[in-house]
């Protein structure tokens, strides 16, 4: 017997030309034996050419315009049987030009394109949804919202000491007092995307995309994911701008992130700002003692499964948008937002080193009913975080339950709790003002110390 014939690998450029109305221009294809389809220009890399090469290529052979595409806006990995009936999967890299107007070329195009490939016209965003053909991507109105000029936050590419290169969004005059901002698990720096504009009227701001993240760096091994080795980035982000006592912000795992570094390193990190992300050890402490947050943290053992890697591609990652992460929201992701992050995730690697930060905690979860030899230190003293700390806690949290912050006060003296009662996990965004309001008033309030 023989198996499932393997299908072939096409890199490919595809652009996004959009005129001065707004308006993306596609190409009908009618191929024998198939309905016919509107796609973007572009196609696949000849050998040896890079992404951007195949892009401006393309735009001159289909187009007739011959222009710098820019740089990389979008990825999207598919399968499907190109117009010479191979089956391949298609890593497409999208890339943006705009243009007050422009007619087409078709001097350029070859024999098979001017037999499948007649057609052309410049679609209008509505008209994209109502047409009665199919139009690929299937989210081409997402990615050309999320690709809107105003809608991209320019990012400063920062190589550390610890050997990573992150992303970073800064903002704010350097002049100012400093917050860095950590996302977590599955996000970017875009978690903080309603705080940054507010405190960088009065801080200077750093927001990176963590490594494994994005674009940022991947480090290979489970081990590189490590909370010792992402504080260590921290810091050498603070240090790349002469920052040596800084506040510290972080959500969920960047909260995890920022809990140790203020414990590690109370010379560097002056205060604390938590969002929903819980204390090290009362998290670890409820996962023995609390059967209902145990069993809500189900969800790091499956993450821990290197075998969930290979279905998170392409389709796999609408999936995991739908299902897993959608069980943990209050409302729906869409827009602009749903194209950023099926584009994060998409990046070679990404998922995997997003997962590995699970791989590479020490955080023990018993299943359910099991009774494990306890750890010992759950049953010693604890140090206290010592600098100020605001904590910001959306009480609809699913994974987290609010119960783990009863006596948070015992091993933070200095703490602020902030409860945001119609919110949940990724509080940051869905209630954007109880939070930008909360750390505004705190940073104000705490500024003599630090």
């Amino acid at each position: 017997m023989t198996g499932p014939v393997p299908r072939a690998a096409r890199p490919a450029a595809r652009i996004l030309l959009v005129d001065g109305r707004g308006r993306v221009l596609l190409f009908r294809f009618v191929v024998a034996g198939r309905p016919p389809f509107w796609v973007t220009p572009g196609g696949a890399l000849d050998p040896g050419e890079t992404y951007p090469q195949a892009a401006r290529r393309e735009l001159r052979e289909e187009v007739g315009l011959d222009l710098d595409c820019g740089p990389e806006v979008a990825r999207r990995v598919v399968d499907f049987l190109t117009v010479e009936n191979v089956e391949v999967t298609a890593d497409e890299r999208y890339f943006r030009v705009d243009v007050d107007a422009c007619e087409v070329d078709p001097a350029g195009h070859t024999p098979l394109e001017r037999r499948v490939m007649q057609q052309w016209r410049w679609f209008a965003r509505d008209d994209l949804a109502s047409h009665p053909e199919p139009v690929y991507p299937v989210d081409l109105p997402d990615l050309l919202h999320a690709t809107e000029p105003k809608a991209m936050i320019d990012l400063t590419r920062v190589a550390l000491s610890t050997g990573v290169e992150l992303d970073v969004q800064v903002a704010g005059d350097p002049a100012n007092p400093p917050v860095i901002l950590l996302h977590g698990f599955p996000e970017s720096h875009r978690t903080w995307r309603h705080q940054v504009p507010v405190l960088a009227r009065d801080h200077f701001v750093l927001t990176p995309d963590q490594r494994g993240y994005a674009r940022s760096s991947k480090p290979q091994g489970v081990e590189a994911y490590r909370v010792e080795a992402i504080v260590a980035d921290v810091l050498a982000l603070a240090d790349r701008f002469g920052i040596g006592r800084f506040a510290l912000a972080g959500h969920d795992w960047g909260g995890a992130v920022a809990w140790g570094a203020a414990l590690a390193n109370p010379d560097r990190v002056a205060r604390l700002l938590i969002v929903n992300a819980p204390h090290p050890f009362l998290f670890q402490r409820a996962l023995f003692d609390d059967p209902e947050q145990r069993a809500a943290s189900q969800y790091i053992t499956r993450f821990r499964d290197t075998g969930l890697d290979q279905g998170l591609v392409g389709a796999g990652l609408e999936r995991f948008l739908g299902s897993t992460f959608a069980r943990h929201l209050t409302r729906t992701i869409a827009g602009e937002d749903k194209a950023a992050y099926l584009d994060e995730w998409s990046q070679p690697g990404a998922m995997t080193a997003m997962l590995n930060w699970y791989r590479a905690s020490g955080v023990i979860v018993p299943t359910p009913g099991e009774d494990p030899p306890r750890p010992a230190f759950l049953d010693r003293a604890f140090p206290p975080v010592t600098q100020p700390t605001l904590v910001v806690w959306g009480m609809a949290d699913k994974a987290l339950r609010p119960s783990i912050n009863a006596d948070l006060a015992t091993y933070v003296p200095d703490l602020t709790l902030v409860e945001v009662a119609d919110a949940g996990h990724f509080v940051p965004w869905e209630k954007p003002e109880a939070v930008t309001d909360a750390m505004v008033d705190w940073l104000a309030r705490t500024a003599d110390r630090g």
